[in-house]
């Protein structure tokens, strides 16, 4: 048997190349996925200004909301500091020599982004002086080496540095060059101690504190009388590569970010494989029924026939698998250095393919070659469906049309806006049902293309449209139909609901512009420099995340806090009770689905928990008449901004009077346009849209590539008909080109019609525009991929197959 199944791999070499690719192409894939997905679990980010401190403490970044599961904390979106008075406590422990408390604030200098520091933390890194003098007063700094040779500065230079909007003259004390071995994520300046607590706006509290050991006395040690001297407050103590998360506290959370995600897209690219492996071997079983037939006829059992083709496949599967993951880890790290490139994923992170996650990977996809093609091996033989019967409105089919029109009603008549998994659904629904009947729908598409066919190209077009009848064009139709719904239906729904998020509170502003400062957050000096513009109203706007009680659907992720500094002109919100201008130090407007939830009425005080994890108790001043689902609650900038990690407003809403250009103004006071960059999460978000895209029209390519070469295969006759009957080469080839049009085109209509139910709604709902959010050259990519892969595959297999049989160079009947 095995003998056998080694000369079938020999002599059909061209008709198991589509499957080989398929399967090696899929296991580059998970085999990426996999070392991604083992990097983002171990999540390493080894520290670098830190390094010299053997045990680290900071404040503890998980938190449960109220009413989730206290075994499943989130881990907290703003930084959570500690008060100053731990150092007492932490000097306090037996063997601890030094306590260096950790300050960093962000800051420009020559047009580059840096990091602020105190001075005392230096020898941690460690930075070691190479000319000059640390800073001793106020008005001092300590640059970077390199940043100082990129801004031309020496010892004794005056250098202005822009700090949350301020720009002051520092005298350049002198130069530090790092040692630690690691790249800093930005270059250094070290400021005396009064000017590091005062720039870094949260006086009181630090950042972390870094703890050296007295001589003789073991880390471990050290660490475990540290924890019991801080049990019961809100700090942590950390030691070796964990260290890196006081300087970095969301790596650990976008690392497990990074892990779902890769496994995600893992999963689906092993649930797209199975059925492109399934139809590359329905194919070859089809073209090689008469063989089949023949063994049977011989007496060779069934069983051994499923046995010889899932043979083929298993050795076909390792080889695959074999040649793919190699290149597996080698993809990833591609991947992984252009989503650090970008800020998608910590920049900071250590790439770390594990060895075992790779071999599972491999047997997944082994696993997933065999399933592939175990349903097509198990029919070998068997006679194949009628055209009539092709044709039929199976009872699947109802019901999946059935369940698709039910998801898209319940997507158009939602009050609130739909989550993108129910028209998600929806879409699949359609998928399925188009699948079933396809043969159906074939046929009337065709004859609705009969006549600009006709109009284009008579003769060659009409026989084209009656190659189309029968299952043929369907099965080249159909990879192109599911890669049209799945990829639009990814790209598009993401964008709504991306769009949504963003105009939830956007659509209450009432400024010209929305400014930032260069380094994020705008200190109280800026904002009245801007604000006392002529003609020009401004207001700093604070953003967050708060946690309410009874919110059980956003228990975990929380909602939108915002707050303004002067709302008056700035804002208008839709209010149904009370006004949001008694907001006062303690109060808060939230929207009337949300106070329903948390069971809460006008007058009533409730308990918030802040984006650092703090419980404020505040007063219900406001209802507000919210979107379900689009709900955010609006708190007193003062008391929002300092639980958030920058302790200031992060941007600037400015309105001008009649005749003033009030971005022109902001702009000249030193701000500049708020960036429409996204967050680290819709970054992450984005890459993993595009590459499940790219995943689906690589196996679309495959699917149609494997059903078109089948169907050149088994046309040589027919071809060799056509030349004999005084059809030229060129004509040929043309029919082709028309019915490989149609097949396109087919498949495209089919796609389209089967997103546009479910698009539409979910567009008016969430946006009130019946035209979905995203780019519209995202979509005619797709088709053309698809057109330009069945155009190819078409003319390149019946090309070979012309070649091999004869009837490109003579006008004789193939060889069948």
């Amino acid at each position: 048997m095995w003998l056998l199944i080694l000369r079938n791999l020999r002599h059909r070499r061209n008709a198991f190349a589509s499957a080989f690719i398929a399967m090696a192409v899929a296991a580059a894939v998970v085999s990426a996925c996999a070392a991604l997905a083992a990097t983002g679990a171990r999540a390493a980010v080894p520290p670098h200004r830190l390094s010299g401190a053997p045990v680290v403490v900071l404040g503890d970044q998980s938190f449960v909301p109220p009413g989730a599961d206290r075994d499943d904390p989130v881990w907290l979106p703003e930084k959570v500091r500690l008060p100053a008075s731990v150092a007492d406590t932490l000097r306090g422990v037996r063997g601890v020599a030094t306590v260096i408390e950790d300050l960093a604030f962000p800051a420009e200098l020559a047009g580059a982004a840096a990091t602020g520091h105190d001075w005392a933390g230096a020898g941690l890194v460690p930075y070691t002086l190479t000319s000059g003098a640390a800073p001793t007063g106020s008005g001092q700094i300590v640059l970077d080496a390199g940043l100082a040779a990129r801004g031309g500065l020496a010892p004794g230079g005056q250098a202005q540095v822009e700090v949350h909007g301020v720009t002051e003259r520092y005298t350049v004390t002198g130069l530090a060059t790092s040692h630690s071995g690691r790249p800093a994520a930005r270059p250094a300046i070290f400021f005396s101690a009064a000017d590091a607590r005062r720039l870094a706006g949260h006086p009181g509290t630090a950042d972390a504190f870094a703890v050296l050991p007295a001589p003789g006395v073991r880390v471990a040690d050290l660490e475990r009388r540290i924890a019991a001297a801080l049990r019961g407050s809100r700090a942590v103590t950390l030691t070796g590569e964990e260290r890196g998360l006081a300087e970095f506290p969301r790596g650990r959370e976008r690392a497990g970010d990074l892990a779902v995600v890769a496994a995600a897209i893992g999963a689906m690219t092993l649930l797209a494989m199975t059925p492109v492996v399934a139809g590359v071997v329905g194919s070859m079983a089809v073209r090689r029924r008469p063989e089949l037939l023949a063994m049977r006829a011989m007496g060779v059992p069934r069983a051994r026939v499923r046995l010889m083709m899932l043979g083929e496949i298993a050795v076909l599967s390792a080889a695959a698998t074999l040649a793919g993951s190699l290149a597996g880890p080698h993809l990833a790290y591609w991947l992984f250095e252009r989503m650090a490139a970008v800020g998608a994923v910590p920049a900071q992170l250590v790439f770390d393919p594990a060895p075992l996650a790779l071999g599972a990977a491999a047997l997944s996809c082994l696993a997933g070659g065999l399933i592939g093609a175990y349903i097509p091996a198990h029919r070998a033989g068997r006679a194949r469906r009628s055209e009539d019967a092709a044709r039929r409105w199976s009872p699947m089919a109802k019901v999946c049309l059935a369940g698709a029109g039910a998801l898209s009603v319940v997507v158009a008549l939602l009050v609130r806006a739909p989550h993108a998994g129910v028209a998600g659904l929806a879409v699949a629904v359609l998928a399925l049902a188009g699948a079933l009947t396809l043969g159906r729908l074939t046929g009337v598409i065709g004859r609705a293309l009969a006549g600009p066919v006709r109009a284009l190209s008579a003769r060659t077009g009409d026989l084209a449209l009656l190659n189309l009848r029968g299952g043929r064009a369907g099965r080249a139709s159909l990879p192109i139909m599911l890669a049209t719904c799945l990829a639009t239906t990814n790209i598009f729904l993401q964008a709504g609901e991306t769009d949504a998020a963003t105009r939830a509170f956007d659509e209450h502003l009432r400024a010209d512009a929305v400014m930032e400062t260069a380094t994020g957050g705008i200190a109280p000096a800026a904002l009245a420099r801007v604000a006392n513009l002529p003609g020009v109203s401004a207001a700093g706007l604070v953003t967050s995340t708060a946690y309410l009680a009874g919110d059980s659907g956003r228990s975990e992720a929380g909602r939108p806090a915002h707050g303004v500094t002067n709302p008056s002109g700035l804002t208008a919100f839709p209010v149904s009770a009370g006004s949001p201008a008694e907001l006062g130090a303690h109060g808060v407007a939230l929207g009337e689905e949300e106070a329903r939830r948390a069971g809460a009425a006008l007058g009533d005080t409730i308990t918030v928990w802040l984006g650092d994890g703090t419980p404020v108790r505040v007063r219900v001043v406001a209802l507000l008449a919210l979107e379900p689902g689009a709900e955010f609650l609006l708190l007193p900038a003062a008391l929002l901004a300092p639980h958030t990690t920058a302790t200031l407003p992060a941007r600037v809403l400015i309105r001008g009077g009649p005749g003033v250009d009030a971005r022109r103004a902001a702009e000249e006071s030193g701000l500049h346009p708020a960036g429409t960059a996204d967050s680290a999460e819709h970054l992450l978000r984005g890459w993993v849209d595009y590459l499940i895209t790219a995943v689906i029209m690589v196996f679309t390519a495959i699917a149609v590539a494997a059903a078109q070469g089948s169907a050149a295969a088994r046309r040589g006759r027919e071809f060799g008909v056509h030349r004999a009957g005084g059809a030229t080469r060129a004509q040929v080839m043309r029919m082709l080109g028309v019915e490989a049009l149609l097949v396109a085109a087919i498949g495209v209509v089919l796609g389209t019609v089967g997103v546009v139910p479910v698009l539409i709604p979910y567009s008016v709902v969430v946006s009130g525009l019946p035209l979905p959010s995203g780019s519209a050259w995202f979509y005619l990519a797709v088709v053309v991929s698809g057109t330009v892969s069945t155009l190819v595959a078409t003319l390149y297999h019946a090309w070979c197959t012309g070649g091999r049989e004869g009837w490109l160079r003579g006008r004789r009947p193939g060889r069948g």
